[in-house]
């Protein structure tokens, strides 16, 4: 991913809880360095979160906007 452009936001749609977040966000680049799609990545990340964090307010409130297919390696 050095030196490429990144077109992409992964946001939230309400105020979220730190911990579960960065538990999230860890997964979600995890699963991008690993090959996924964004919108896989995202997926898997909210289901592992979600073993933690059953309630929807600590994962479900995060949406991809931009392209969300694979990352292209230059």
């Amino acid at each position: 991913m050095t030196g490429g452009l990144f077109l992409l936001s992964c946001t939230s749609l309400w105020n979220v809880d730190d911990e579960s977040t960065s538990l999230l966000m860890q997964q979600f680049y995890g699963y991008l360095r690993a090959g996924k799609s964004k919108a896989e990545a995202l997926k898997l990340a909210q289901q592992d979160t979600r073993r933690k964090y059953p309630h929807p307010y600590y994962w479900a409130g995060f949406v991809l906007t931009g392209d969300s297919g694979k990352l292209i390696a230059d």
